[in-house]
């Protein structure tokens, strides 16, 4: 196992660890905004095969599937990842609409994808490439599973001289999860052009409101983990409450109002490309 393999495994047995912010209300709520954004550049028909490289807890597909009316495949190097996966998308028993949006999940890497060539209609690859030794390969990799035609909506995060000064400091501390390079929309223009891609759009994402939010989520985990508060929020806030899911819902739209206001605005903390597959 490489020095990446482990770090990545070990970020997310934290993770899994700190339920009450990373399967909270505010990341549901980032996931539904996410998802509606994706689904408004009308790049996802009904049944398309979608595929979520470095799938997480699959929080994005699982929003974006529901919305789109597909289904998904999820691919992560992280075991821990994958069995998380698996819960949430079981965690309502009763709920057979969310456990038939995921066709499977897949351990694998982002630039060896054990899936076969031309298969799919659209890649989501969210906060992955920076932490990718060869971005190139995976960019070819995206383009092989695609179906010509088919897009690739990818989000890596903004350099830290181009985004604003106050969300500088919360990216570097995320840079400690291990990211390797930051881009330009000038790079990934020039890769993607080199990897049978043609760039839609740039635009850019998570402003003011994701910063307060984080910041907040930061410097609250030390103070819940040292009087040992998880058990007591889990109970006045349930993993799959109503209360929970209207907030997280309402908090979305929010989120991607602000995003659409901005998304112009080159400062923002992430930098967002839409791609279509040309050769």
């Amino acid at each position: 196992m490489s020095n990446s393999t482990e770090l990545y495994e070990g970020l997310w047995e934290i993770i899994t660890k700190d339920s009450v912010f990373f399967i909270g209300w505010f990341r549901e709520a980032h996931g539904i905004a996410f998802a509606k954004e994706v689904a408004s550049h009308n790049i996802i028909d009904k049944g398309a095969r979608l595929v979520d490289i470095a799938c997480g807890n699959s929080a994005y597909p699982k929003a974006l599937s529901r919305i789109c009316g597909t289904t998904f495949i999820g691919i992560d190097l992280s075991r821990t990842a994958l069995h998380e996966s698996k819960r949430l998308l079981r965690f309502a028993r009763n709920d057979k609409e969310r456990e038939n949006l995921c066709s499977g999940l897949i351990q694998g890497e982002a630039s060896q994808l054990p899936l076969a060539a031309s298969k799919f209609d659209i890649v989501l690859s969210t906060h992955t490439l920076e932490h990718l030794h060869r971005d190139k390969e995976t960019f070819e990799e995206f383009a092989r599973i695609l179906k010509k035609g088919g897009y690739l909506r990818l989000e890596v995060p903004n350099s830290k001289k181009q985004m604003s000064p106050l969300f500088r400091r919360l990216e570097r501390r995320l840079d400690k999860l291990g990211h390797l390079r930051e881009y330009h929309p000038s790079d990934l223009t020039k890769l993607l052009s080199q990897c049978h891609f043609s760039v839609c759009q740039i635009y850019y994402s998570d402003f003011f409101l994701f910063w307060f939010l984080s910041s907040i989520e930061e410097y609250l985990r030390p103070v819940v983990r040292l009087f040992k508060l998880d058990k007591a929020i889990l109970k006045l806030m349930p993993e799959n409450s109503k209360f929970s899911h209207a907030l997280a819902s309402a908090l979305s739209q929010l989120i991607l109002l602000e995003n659409k206001l901005l998304r112009k605005n080159s400062r923002g903390m992430n930098i967002c490309c839409i791609a279509q597959r040309v050769e």
